[in-house]
């Protein structure tokens, strides 16, 4: 019994031994050069790193992404983290954990998250992916250690291969109200439906627009930036005037008029494009806020009566596409109306 314990530490021992070698040996140190605080003294340190310990491995891509933004630095960043579980006899370290954060442009470039991404769609058959189309999603890759221009030595995932862990649900699967759907799930047959669980009334002076609105949202007509990505958001929502020169002098005299007023107008042809901006940036909770707050700017235009002037719901999404970019963090809303406190402007 006693020597049985003996052998078993021995070999605990030896295995200790062979991983702090391993780590001995993926170790990399990097200079390190700061500038003191309370002056201009230069100090100098060596930073000590461990890369990945070669090897194959598994990969498992559930919530693999998240984003964030980060306050101090005033951007939007994103942390990939994934477990990596090895798979070759050969390696000692049973597991490890890729972890790293990215800018916008830094996750757009990095060759690791467009191979995982490019797969993941070609297995799924989907052109556009959000993160909870990874569940399930597993990939296996190789662990290297290469050397960048300037000899320093990194460690990088190669020959990814992506596939789905399957398994059998004998339930059937939850049909979704439309209003929960995804943009990107929204077909045409979703019109009729929509209108019915918004109560929107089509049978108004301006349902057609209203009905159009519905229409355009169920086949992707209108850009994702407007109203879906943290980051841009839409610029305006515009009416089309038609002024009756007999009866109204100029545009000043019907925006006058108006309880709530454009910040801007602009004059293609022989009408005027009105264009109500909101006091303060802010970001949708979903699309379908988005949508019924163009719709209940469409009943705004509707009780809207000035003799001479003919409003008409704007159809930006056929023109030029013109959303904006935020810069820095802003509240995300929903059930949002079109009101004087949110859009109308006062010089």
């Amino acid at each position: 019994m006693m020597n049985k314990k003996i052998v078993e530490k021995d070999r605990s021992k030896e295995a200790l031994r062979r991983i702090e070698k391993i780590y001995k040996q993926n170790s990399i140190e990097k200079l390190d050069i700061n500038l003191d605080a309370c002056g201009s003294n230069i100090i100098f340190s060596k930073k000590t790193s461990i890369l990945f310990q070669e090897g194959k491995v598994e990969i498992q891509l559930d919530r693999w992404i998240q984003g964030r933004y980060n306050k101090i630095k005033n951007q939007l960043e994103y942390k990939v983290s994934f477990p990596m579980k090895y798979l070759s006899s050969e390696t000692l370290i049973a597991g490890s954990f890729y972890d790293k954060i990215y800018s916008s442009k830094e996750l757009e470039s990095d060759s690791l998250i467009n191979e995982i991404v490019d797969k993941t769609m070609k297995l799924l058959n989907k052109k556009e992916l959000d993160l909870s189309d990874f569940n399930g999603v597993r990939a296996t890759a190789e662990v290297i250690h290469c050397k960048d221009e300037h000899g320093n030595k990194y460690s990088k995932l190669i020959n990814i291969d992506v596939y789905k862990n399957e398994y059998k649900s004998y339930s059937e699967p939850i049909k979704k109200n439309v209003l929960e759907k995804k943009y990107n799930e929204l077909d045409e047959s979703d019109e009729d439906e929509i209108i019915r669980e918004l109560n929107i009334d089509i049978d108004s002076p301006m349902g057609n627009s209203k009905k159009l609105i519905v229409n355009s949202f169920c086949n992707r007509y209108i850009w994702e930036e407007y109203f879906m990505y943290r980051g841009y958001s839409f610029s305006s929502i515009d009416a089309r005037v038609v002024l009756d020169d007999s009866k109204i002098d100029n545009i000043y005299d019907v925006i006058n008029k108006l309880d709530i007023k454009p910040k801007y107008f602009e004059c293609p042809h022989d009408s005027y494009i009105l264009q109500f901006c909101p006091n303060e940036k802010f970001h949708f909770k979903s699309w379908v806020d988005y949508l019924k707050l163009l719709i209940d700017f469409v009943n705004y235009l509707e009780t809207i009566s000035i003799d001479g002037a003919d409003f008409v719901f704007y159809e930006f999404w056929n023109d030029t596409p013109d959303y904006i970019e935020i810069y820095g963090d802003c509240k995300i809303l929903n059930n949002i109306r079109f009101t004087k406190e949110l859009f109308s402007y006062d010089d």
